[in-house]
């Protein structure tokens, strides 16, 4: 079924294929009504008004009907520097591995239209989340986020029925409790499409098959996306090349694992023609004073906890299971049920294992908050978010995990739906 889809989507692609357009040169420099002392003097406090009324977005629109999207960065730069008269422009953002996309070098009154200081600004900071992902995705910076050893030696061999999409997630989980910042969502938002790109069709990570292996060839994979998304996006190269499956209906299969803002970015990347750049600046997402080297790091090494805590939990759920003890009074009362007992909902949680019907060992339950482990799991967050999903889905066949935060009262971090989803037991004393 899966192959037959992927045959209907190329021919549909094949469908609608087009032409490639005319575009007119050179481009008529008109300055908007603004004076260059209003452009140049604003601030990116607002940069949504900023990108709008300093003329900014409808510059870059005109320039790309008119001109194209092809290598369009360093196309603009010739054009615009000196007049026009620039023979060659050193501006190289569409190789992501040897670029040169540096900021603004002069100041904002000596670009010809202004508004173009303002358009480089938010290319290089957009071509600096790519760099900073396409750096920090890599499968070793991972291996020693993740530490997949560590959490076999604590908690046993996680049993991850679906890693890509945990991968692809998580990001986009954090697109979603992020949208209040521009720059954060769109990092995770990027992160989250280049994920979701590479589960369309993962590669082989070869004999074996082992979670680390698939984690560590499914990073591989995400940088190869990043790399094309890079392409088209500063260069107006289609995602994926020519033997490219990525046709919008395609997309729409990765709706599961991506949260609304990542699928909708994800849908603008695979559009047709100029509006894919355009769309993916407007708002003036990507306006920012100077460079997100360490914002990309945090949300690098943020989503690799996430991924952490919940492999360490899949694992640990092999085993053991949550009782939920109904009855009981208040968190003195509960703590007679194991040093895992917490009291909330007005029920007593607490940790056992299967095997041996005995409470969580002591050492075990230790990892869960001990700094040396680096899980940083709250156990009160567990609770909450495994009771969640066995008691509002308790008639799905499996609890899978969701693709916004389940905003769960009491909960300390924006976890999704069902992200921990141990069995949970309730227990009448």
């Amino acid at each position: 079924m899966y192959t037959s889809r992927i045959l209907s989507a190329i021919q549909a692609a094949q469908l609608l294929t087009l032409a490639a357009p005319s575009y007119a040169t050179p481009l008529a420099h008109v300055f908007p009504r603004q004076s260059v002392e209003d452009i140049c003097s604003v601030d990116y406090s607002d940069p949504a008004a900023v990108w709008q009324n300093t003329g900014a977005a409808s510059f870059l629109e005109k320039f790309l009907a008119e001109n194209g999207p092809d290598d369009w960065v360093a196309n603009m730069d010739q054009k615009t520097t000196a007049g026009g008269t620039q023979g060659h422009s050193n501006l190289n953002c569409v190789d992501l591995l040897a670029s040169n996309c540096r900021y603004p070098t002069v100041q904002c009154q000596f670009y010809t239209p202004p508004e173009l200081f303002h358009i480089r600004n938010a290319i290089a900071t957009a071509h600096s989340i790519f760099v900073g992902l396409h750096e920090g995705l890599q499968s070793s910076t991972i291996e020693n986020i993740l530490k997949i050893d560590q959490i076999v030696a604590d908690f046993g061999p996680p049993d991850e029925p679906n890693p890509f999409s945990i991968l692809a997630g998580i990001f986009g989980i954090l697109w979603a409790v992020t949208g209040a910042n521009p720059i954060a969502g769109a990092i995770t938002g990027i992160a989250s499409s280049a994920f979701g790109l590479a589960s369309l069709s993962p590669s082989d990570p070869g004999p074996g098959g082992e979670l680390k292996a698939q984690l560590a060839q499914h990073f591989t994979d995400a940088n190869a996306q990043l790399e094309a998304m890079t392409r088209k996006i500063f260069g107006g190269e289609g995602l994926g090349g020519s033997d490219s499956i990525l046709t919008p209906d395609l997309i729409l299969s990765l709706s599961t694992p991506l949260a609304g803002g990542a699928a909708a970015l994800l849908q603008t990347l695979v559009a047709p023609g100029y509006e894919t750049i355009t769309d993916f600046f407007k708002d003036g997402k990507f306006l920012r004073d100077g460079g997100l080297d360490e914002t990309v790091r945090q949300t690098i090494i943020g989503s690799g906890l996430a991924i952490r805590q919940r492999l360490a939990m899949t694992a640990l759920s092999k085993d053991h299971l949550i009782f939920a003890h109904v009855g009981v009074k208040d968190q003195a009362e509960c703590e007679q049920y194991g040093q895992s007992g917490r009291f909330l909902l007005n029920q007593c949680f607490s940790i056992w294992k299967v095997s041996t019907l005995s409470h969580i060992n002591s050492d075990m339950l230790g990892k869960f908050d001990d700094g040396k482990s680096g899980y940083d799991l709250r156990l009160e967050d567990l609770y909450l978010n495994a009771f969640d999903c066995w008691a509002n889905y308790p008639l799905e066949d499996s609890h899978e995990m969701g693709t916004e935060d389940a905003h769960i009262e009491g909960a300390t971090r924006p976890y999704p739906k069902c992200f921990f989803n141990m069995v949970v037991v309730s227990v009448n004393v």
